[in-house]
């Protein structure tokens, strides 16, 4: 084998193994997030989005998911599914979660790779039951803080169609500020019609691999290149979606760092 060649081979392989360990690790997004119409007594509130956590042991990562919880000491948590990608995960998972508590709740909707799941899928909601967090399947409830409440929904995963948007609002009122949880974002659309004024959603690991120029050119939607990550506004309703905590098909992430969000809502 020619030696230059070899030289490039070898160090190919270290830039992967580099990239492979880098993409275990995960950064911190704290964010104040502006919705119109948030009553007084929300103002401020603390919230951590988790979503994607796709876990498979529980290792370092799962540790330093725990420890900044435990930390920060938020309002309330919300999880925007795939807890794991295989029922391998859910052991690791159940124990990664496990004491995971807020004031106002900890509340959660399913992914596809949960629904993937099949029958196991009653092992991890049993567990996720006993832990206390409530998954909410096309289904509304009150979150309610002091003379306050606003309405948190949740629906079924939307990637795999099993979202029912109309039936998740039922007993809604139009005057009441609408949080909905969904795994993916293509529900925006639906969302801003139905009078949703903040949307929290993952499902795209904000692509995975991101080039330069380009961002994201697959995020596992049918909106290719919208909606891969942050920040977005749709006629009066905002959605932020998170590049997620895990990884699925190849376990590498490129320009495209996992993330562990803090939002303090604002008026």
């Amino acid at each position: 084998m020619n030696i230059l060649l070899y030289i490039i081979i070898c160090l190919l392989l270290v830039c992967i193994y580099v990239q492979f360990e880098r993409s275990k690790n995960f950064d911190v997004t704290r964010k104040d997030l502006y919705v119109p119409g948030l009553p007084d007594e929300f103002n401020g509130l603390k919230i951590i989005h988790l979503s994607d956590l796709h876990v498979s042991k529980y290792g370092k990562r799962e540790e330093r998911i725990k420890h900044i919880i435990k930390e920060e000491k938020p309002d309330i948590i919300f999880i925007t599914g795939d807890f794991v990608s295989n029922s391998w995960g859910i052991t690791p998972c159940l124990k990664t979660i496990d004491g995971m508590e807020a004031p106002l709740g900890v509340w959660a909707v399913w992914g596809n790779n949960d629904n993937g799941l099949k029958a196991k899928v009653k092992t991890l909601k049993e567990g996720l039951d006993r832990a206390g967090i409530k998954i909410l399947t096309n289904e509304n409830t009150l979150i309610k803080l002091k003379d306050s409440a606003i309405r948190l929904v949740g629906v079924d995963d939307p990637h795999r169609k099993k979202d029912n948007l109309a039936l998740a609002m039922e007993g809604t009122s139009e005057g009441e500020f609408k949080i909905l949880l969904a795994h993916s974002p293509v529900i925006i659309k639906h969302a801003s019609q139905m009078g949703i004024n903040l949307v929290l959603a993952g499902h795209t690991h904000g692509g995975q691999v991101r080039f330069p120029f380009l961002g994201a050119i697959y995020n596992h939607t049918r909106d290719l290149f919208r909606y891969s990550a942050g920040l977005f506004r749709v006629n009066s309703t905002t959605m932020y979606v998170s590049r997620g905590l895990g990884m699925s098909v190849i376990p590498i992430r490129f320009l495209c760092n996992a993330e562990f969000i803090i939002f303090t809502l604002k008026k």
